[in-house]
């Protein structure tokens, strides 16, 4: 349940990050990239309690997700980047270290912000 809660924030940190380059292009024809919106994850994770949770690294693999899809675009030159659906969002990527950790005597991976092992 707590892993399905963790990409449900993902996903939607994901999909906020697409709206946001479209719209800051459209309205303002602004390219937004992922040195931008890093900048303002401290401001989300202060502003969405349930990102406060993750770490910043994990959060930022989210980002640079984003950003390797617009650079494929861009690179192709054709094939828009559509928003993925739910279900398709099924992975996260993260560092030992920094959100992954191995505890105790058996050595069992451990993921900040979800109890148990």
């Amino acid at each position: 349940m707590a892993l399905k809660a963790m990409l449900a924030n993902f996903y939607s940190l994901h999909n906020a990050c697409m709206q946001q380059r479209i719209e800051a292009y459209r309205l303002q024809r602004r390219t937004l990239g992922y040195a931008n919106q890093a900048g303002e994850l401290r401001a989300v994770r202060a502003e969405v309690p349930d990102m406060a949770g993750w770490s910043f690294t994990v959060l930022k693999q989210v980002l640079r997700r984003v950003e390797t899809t617009y650079t494929a675009f861009f690179r192709r030159g054709r094939g828009f980047p559509r928003f993925p659906a739910a279900n398709c969002y099924h992975a996260a990527m993260s560092r030992i270290g920094d959100s992954l950790s191995f505890r105790g005597m058996d050595r069992r991976l451990c993921i900040v912000g979800i109890p148990g092992r």
